[in-house]
């Protein structure tokens, strides 16, 4: 899978300045701090598109990245959508409002969502917050695509065993049952499972 062209296209603080349209787009959400800006660069092969911060709750927006891609003779394009991270307990309560209230106009919007990447740290069991955001997209009927980042922070049977467990943690959300193929394990920081993951995303804009 290549990558034509990547760009950011509108930084949206309401809801009014999303994009006009809509040919299919692939939401990434996850707690602050879980690497999703990281990730967000790794698969669209620029190192500074999407800024990173160490500080918690940087992105306050939802930012949609145009992308163009092709595999073969056949190309397509669709939007990579960053929404804010959820989880930052020392934001002020109005920000917090304020997020929750623009990420659910976006889920409300009747965009094109084709799916929405759940990124977890493979170091951390998921929480309420975690497992409240499955239960919501899996209640809508919107597609998951479950990825376990900064896998090269384990190793071994360490990987293994943390990966089945974390992946067994979402099963009673209705995930298959738990095989090598079921599991988007990455490093964003190393690029592994990098590829693997953008042929299952980007297929989806073809």
């Amino acid at each position: 899978m290549r990558i034509l062209r990547a760009d950011l296209e509108v930084c949206a603080f309401k809801n009014k300045q999303f994009p006009e349209n809509d040919p299919g787009e692939i939401a990434f959400a996850g707690r602050s701090n879980v690497g999703k800006s990281s990730l967000l660069n790794k698969i669209m092969g620029r190192r500074k598109l999407v800024k990173v911060s160490s500080r918690p709750g940087f992105t306050q927006s939802i930012n949609f990245f145009s992308v163009s891609v092709r595999q073969g003779d056949q190309e397509g394009n669709g939007y990579l959508v960053d929404l804010p991270g959820y989880g930052y307990a020392k934001a002020p309560r109005s920000v917090i409002k304020r997020w929750e209230r623009l990420i659910g106009d976006y889920f409300s919007s009747g965009r094109r969502i084709l799916a929405v990447v759940t990124i977890f740290d493979i170091r951390r069991t998921p929480d309420h917050l975690d497992l409240e955001l499955v239960s919501f997209l899996r209640f809508h009927s919107i597609p998951i695509v479950p990825v376990f980042n900064k896998c090269d922070k384990l190793s071994g049977s360490s990987l293994f065993k943390r990966t089945r467990d974390l992946w067994e943690s979402l099963g009673r959300f209705g995930f298959d049952e738990f095989d090598d193929t079921s599991v988007f394990c990455v490093s964003a920081r190393t690029g592994a499972g990098i590829e693997r993951l953008k042929q299952e995303i980007f297929s989806s804009f073809l």
